[in-house]
């Protein structure tokens, strides 16, 4: 998911916002922002297209299905897109060329919260 308000998650001071722009001295200057591929957002909508896809199954609605295909296509990118084998973390992406933003930010931790993780990203919650 596309983030094109920095406040709508309520964390808009994250600087994977900034990331693009090298951190301008001036964060709330809109022409410093570049929209970027959240990881919160993108999990949220993930969870909502499961929800979404079990609550029709219990329903018996035919749609259950297209439902749990969107969920699973969302899990998939988080996993494929947004993963960094080498830092072992998640991160934003850039909204048009899905370069990662690579600062550490708590989202980046969403994905374990969220139960999509498997044993390739055993790192990202390893202590050492």
């Amino acid at each position: 998911m596309i983030e094109y308000r920095h406040t709508r998650t309520g964390k808009e001071y994250q600087p994977s916002y900034r990331y693009f722009h090298q951190y301008p001295r001036n964060p709330k200057d809109p022409e410093t922002y570049t929209y970027v591929k959240r990881v919160d957002r993108t999990v949220y909508h993930y969870l909502n297209a499961l929800a979404v896809a079990r609550l029709c199954k219990e329903l018996g609605d035919p749609d259950a299905d297209a439902y749990h295909e969107q969920a699973e296509s969302i899990r998939a990118d988080i996993l494929q897109k947004m993963w960094d084998v080498e830092s072992a973390f998640f991160y934003d992406l850039h909204h048009e060329t899905d370069e990662k933003a690579l600062v550490k930010n708590i989202v980046g931790f969403y994905p374990a919260w969220a139960q999509i993780i498997d044993g390739e990203h055993d790192a990202l919650i390893a202590f050492e």
